[in-house]
């Protein structure tokens, strides 16, 4: 065992005065009865996982919660592993900008002089608080995902990861391919250790059905991250760079 690890309470005081002190940098998702629930936020060295089926706005969630966290001088990275980098970006201008998602994608001539003057201060805001890394492969790691936002932390530092999708990642822990239920393990317990080694928050989405939970016969009525697997048809297509492929290619 590792003794630097083992501690005691000893100091109440000072444990709670942490623990305020984690809820004063706590991202808020916006959503009043999750904010209350979770005392103010997504607290660091968290992992928050979002569930839900198809076009339900979870992608739309990460560019909301992008602009919380820039609201409160934090800074964001993501990596895109499902949507189109034009789709993408076109959805966070819109979330910091307000301006709605269809005008934007009808053209910048389209919009007044003031959406235009808006829509630029909203890229401005974008550029200084948000990056993004596009990882699109039938193929890709979460263990590369790490390297890469490690790598990143180093470099320049974010306080706020969004991991958009973890379900079409794979990992090297897995014993063999066809063994999806425990990837997504995997996958979701590798990026909690992440956000607790590096003390930030992390955020990520997965699509889930009762369906998948009804293929698992042991479930219960808890839907669990080994049932969101199950969600995914075999004929379920993904974005690679060449084009949309079956995911358990």
């Amino acid at each position: 065992l590792s003794e630097d690890r083992m501690s005691k309470i000893k100091n109440a005081e000072a444990l709670c005065d942490l623990a305020a002190l984690e809820i004063v940098n706590a991202i808020p998702t916006g959503i009043a009865a999750i904010d209350k629930s979770m005392y103010g936020g997504m607290t660091p060295q968290s992992l928050t996982v979002f569930v839900g089926t198809v076009n339900t706005g979870k992608s739309m969630l990460g560019a909301s919660l992008a602009k919380f966290a820039a609201s409160k001088d934090k800074k964001t990275f993501i990596t895109i592993h499902e949507d189109s980098e034009l789709k993408t970006k076109v959805r966070f201008l819109s979330r910091f900008s307000k301006i709605p998602y269809n005008k934007l994608v009808a053209g910048f001539s389209g919009l007044s002089s003031a959406e235009k003057e808006i829509a630029i201060k909203a890229q401005e805001e974008l550029d200084k608080y948000v990056t993004f890394q596009f990882m699109y492969d039938d193929k890709c790691y979460i263990e590369d995902v790490l390297n890469v936002a490690a790598l990143k932390k180093r470099e320049e530092g974010y306080d706020l990861f969004i991991c958009d999708y973890g379900q079409c990642l794979k990992s090297r822990k897995a014993k063999g391919g066809d063994q999806v239920r425990f990837t997504q393990a995997d996958v979701y317990i590798a990026l909690k250790q992440f956000c607790m080694a590096n003390d930030i928050v992390g955020v990520s989405y997965a699509q889930a059905n009762r369906l998948g939970h009804k293929m698992n016969q042991s479930g219960s009525d808890y839907l669990r991250m080994g049932d969101v697997s199950e969600c995914i048809a075999k004929d379920t297509p993904i974005l690679t760079r060449n084009g949309y492929v079956p995911i358990q290619n």
